[in-house]
């Protein structure tokens, strides 16, 4: 699961999330070492996972016309997985997950483990009779990455920090770094780069990181935390991951891993326990090895802006259009310093004169309604 952290790992400096590298995230990147000195396993978190992939085709394709080489690459699948991570104060931590799959363990005549070991040694693939038949070691030339067995370590292994509104320090970070902004002052905060925008849900906490090629969306990542727990942490209950692959026919294939986490227990104690994964159990009865038939409208794919500001840089005058405007809007054009220097009104577009204001950066702040949208310009 670590690359459904990448987005914060971009942008925790600015958010201050410190967000915590739990130990899912340790059995996505193989293998990590604590460093402390005896053998005793320190922590243990354990874990329940359903993951549900399907596939969709972009409108106006049938199967028909699609390609045989695309119709056995969709192969729609509930995999369900225990998993066991031990800290021990050797220094080292193992990991064993045991999974089972809707289309069985064997799958383009490979199998596929019934049992998986990850240790200091190396990983070890195992059957469902407990048959070790591959084992491979880690290699020389593999760095592995070290944690301290601090307090703080152990007091947060396997926990996420709540989702927090960022302070007026923060935002001006943020407003600062480049970045398009809309943040309604409570519940939302959207963060948009040339190619990544990010959804932050303070209410809801959830996360939404779209990364987009061109123009286009390619990938997506939705992560769902769970509520606050009694040591105001949470942990991660939900992740739907959407990527889109170009067919040989020229269409689109939207592929979707769902995977719904359950059943946390940290040092053999509940942590959190929720219904919808025992609803997620049962559908792997109702899923067979073929390609989904259901549709998406690829032209939803196209990235939207909410404010567009141009030319930028710009030596006289500034175009802004606004894609969904609730009634009058309003504009101020501040420096660096906080200092407004232009103000206005608008309906949904607006040419604003520069030629009373010096060369330099500005923040452009629109008011729309309850939300607020920063974008940076440079006058030039």
């Amino acid at each position: 699961m670590l690359h459904y952290f990448n987005f914060f790992k971009i942008w925790q400096n600015l958010l201050h999330l410190r967000i915590f590298k739990t130990s899912i995230l340790m059995i996505a990147t193989s293998y990590y070492q604590v460093q402390a000195q005896n053998t005793d396993p320190v922590k243990k978190l354990s874990y329940d996972q359903v993951e549900t992939v399907s596939f969709a085709i972009s409108s106006g394709l049938d199967l028909e016309s699609l390609h045989p080489s695309d119709i056995l690459m969709a192969r729609n699948e509930v995999t369900k997985t225990s998993k066991i991570i031990n800290v021990e104060r050797s220094g080292k931590l193992r990991t064993e997950s045991i999974s089972l799959y809707s289309n069985g363990q064997e799958k383009s005549q490979f199998t596929r483990p019934y049992r998986t070991v990850l240790d200091e040694q190396g990983v070890s693939f195992y059957t469902a009779e407990n048959v070790l038949y591959f084992q491979e070691q880690h290699t020389e030339d593999y760095e592995i990455p070290t944690f301290e067995l601090t307090e703080d370590f152990i007091t947060h292994f396997g926990y996420h920090p709540i989702l927090e509104r960022p302070n007026q320090e923060e935002l001006n970070s943020l407003i600062n770094s480049g970045m398009a902004i809309d943040f309604d002052g409570q519940n939302t905060l959207t963060l948009i780069d040339s190619n990544v925008r990010a959804v932050f849900d303070f209410i809801n906490q959830y996360t939404l990181e779209e990364f987009y090629r061109n123009g286009v969306l390619h990938h997506s990542i939705f992560t769902k935390f769970s509520p606050k727990l009694e040591n105001g942490m949470a942990v991660i209950v939900l992740t739907i991951e959407k990527s889109y692959l170009t067919l040989k026919n020229g269409g689109l294939m939207e592929k979707t891993i769902q995977t719904v986490f359950n059943n946390y227990k940290i040092d053999n104690q509940a942590v959190y326990q929720t219904d919808p994964f025992n609803e997620m159990n049962n559908r792997s009865s109702d899923l067979q090895s073929s390609l989904a038939i259901n549709q998406f409208d690829s032209k939803l794919l196209s990235k939207q802006e909410s404010v567009v500001l141009w030319p930028n840089p710009s030596t006289d005058i500034i175009n802004i259009e606004i894609k969904e405007p609730s009634g009058e809007l309003k504009y101020r054009v501040l420096n660096l310093q906080g200092q407004t220097v232009a103000t206005g009104n608008f309906q949904r577009k607006v040419q604003i004169s520069l030629s009373d204001i010096s060369n330099g950066s500005y923040i452009l702040e629109i008011i729309n309604g309850d939300i607020y949208h920063f974008k940076k310009f440079q006058k030039i």
